[in-house]
């Protein structure tokens, strides 16, 4: 039985891969120092990941040298300041507001937002900002300092925009709904130490985006839509790397990419308790690679490649879904519903391909899973929808395991492949195993309590 074996990941490091384990062993914020302090706890921002001694900035220019921003003028703002007063490179004579800040905004200048809150909308807007390659616009919290921004539609907006990064705000909503972040048509953007919750989408791009790193965020309890949320239409997207995040309790899935894209990267996530599955690639993401996750206690599949029909003239179309490498990760399906204790998850695969168009004429060649953990309990560890999918997948040192029922790994159309059978359906597979994984920690019990898994395997040391 899966009952007592199966944590997910709370003070130790859970990683299989050294990519994951940048990651710190908290499920519900990311304190790499373990101070209490760090993105999304409850104590607010770290001055110094490195340091637990450090918890303000006494030196702001040193530490943005070793962070690698050089701005050549600063705007602070802050919620004692006066805009018709306010000057650059003075702390002491800081802006009100946040628009009036961003209005001086460009290529090599930086905005430092200090403790306190803000209320509006599109608080943090840039329409058309273009800043040259060494030269970034900066939007950055102070180190330290929790800045709040609660909005009604978004907190941040940006549109044809390059070489923005916004770093250390914590975005929200003033009622419920909108966006933390909503970007489109933007290339060489940052988002970086941000928390992002209670809104409806948490970080939403969408069209023509290029160059987008998500680093160290935590994207939570946000109740409409996806967690982190990408896709194009006409126009596709390119080299967009997710690190390091935390991605939890929201509504759907917790990341997904909707629409064509080339080079995508989602490597040392942890993914948990979101109300749908963890990973969802869809209508045409190719030469993705998904690495050193752990993706575990959500209620659908861990990771998806689907494809679908949507509705005439919406200009969402299926495309092929080619070259994606899956490595590194642990995938774990629970039994049970985080929010209802019902038995919602046990059913569902932890990998599933799956064409959903008519005309079942989509290809999904050339896709790598290897040396991942992969772990459900009553459903098949991968499944596909038809066999000439299965026949463009390769699994390679892979460890499957099964909680309940017969030692299977792969469901093709209901139909059940344990290790032998699997080799002749699937392009390549080799080396794989069908065996119990020896975490430290980890339960179905522990679903509605995911600061207790911890996946640590012997090598790595537990708790």
């Amino acid at each position: 039985m899966i009952g007592g074996w199966v944590k997910a990941m709370t003070i130790a490091v859970l990683m299989v891969a050294p990519a994951s384990a940048r990651i710190p062993a908290h499920a519900l914020c990311i304190d790499a120092d373990n101070d209490g302090r760090g993105v999304g706890c409850p104590r607010g921002a770290d001055a110094d990941d490195s340091d637990p001694s450090t918890a303000s900035t006494d030196d702001l220019l040193a530490w943005m040298k070793r962070n690698d921003y050089h701005p050549e003028v600063i705007y602070y703002v802050s919620p004692d300041g006066d805009d018709s007063l306010a000057a650059p490179d003075d702390p002491r004579r800081p802006y009100a507001t946040i628009p009036a800040a961003m209005r001086r905004l460009r290529g090599g200048s930086c905005i430092v937002l200090r403790e306190g809150q803000w209320k509006g909308d599109r608080l943090i807007a840039a329409y058309g900002l273009k800043a040259p390659k060494n030269r970034p616009a900066i939007v950055l919290a102070m180190p330290g300092e929790r800045a709040v921004l609660k909005a009604s539609s978004s907190c941040v907006e940006m549109r044809n925009c390059t070489n923005i990064v916004i770093d250390g705000a914590v975005l929200t909503t003033i009622a419920g709904g909108g966006h933390g972040v909503k970007i489109n048509d933007c290339q060489r953007i940052t988002l970086r130490n941000l928390e992002v919750f209670s809104l409806s989408r948490g970080i939403f791009g969408a069209q023509d985006i290029n160059n987008l790193l998500i680093e160290r965020c935590v994207v939570r309890d946000n109740g409409g839509s996806h967690g982190i949320y990408l896709g194009s239409r006409d126009r596709p997207n390119s080299n967009i790397v997710i690190r390091d995040c935390l991605v939890y309790r929201n509504a759907m899935h917790g990341i997904q990419h909707n629409g064509r894209i080339r080079q995508l990267v989602i490597e040392g996530n942890s993914v948990h308790s979101n109300t749908h599955g963890g990973l969802s690639m869809l209508q045409g993401v190719c030469g993705a690679m998904i690495r050193g996750n752990t993706v575990f206690n959500n209620n659908k599949q861990a990771v998806i490649f689907f494809c679908y029909d949507d509705k005439p003239n919406s200009g969402i179309i299926a495309y092929d879904q080619n070259d994606n490498i899956v490595e590194d990760n642990i995938l774990w399906v629970g039994r049970y519903d985080w929010r209802k204790q019902t038995e919602q998850p046990a059913q569902h695969a932890a990998i599933e391909m799956r064409d959903g168009t008519a005309a079942q004429i989509i290809e999904m060649n050339n896709n790598v899973f290897r040396r991942n953990i992969i772990v459900t309990v009553q459903g098949a560890p991968a499944a596909f929808s038809r066999p000439s999918l299965a026949a463009g997948t390769t699994f390679i040192d892979n460890t499957f395991f099964r909680a309940d029922g017969p030692q299977r790994v792969i469901d093709c159309r209901q139909q059940w492949h344990d290790i032998t059978a699997a080799a002749g359906l699937c392009a390549g597979f080799t080396g794989n195993v069908f065996a119990r994984p020896d975490f430290a920690d980890v339960s179905v019990t522990y679903s509605n309590t995911p600061e207790l898994f911890d996946f640590s395997l012997p090598a790595q040391g537990g708790r």
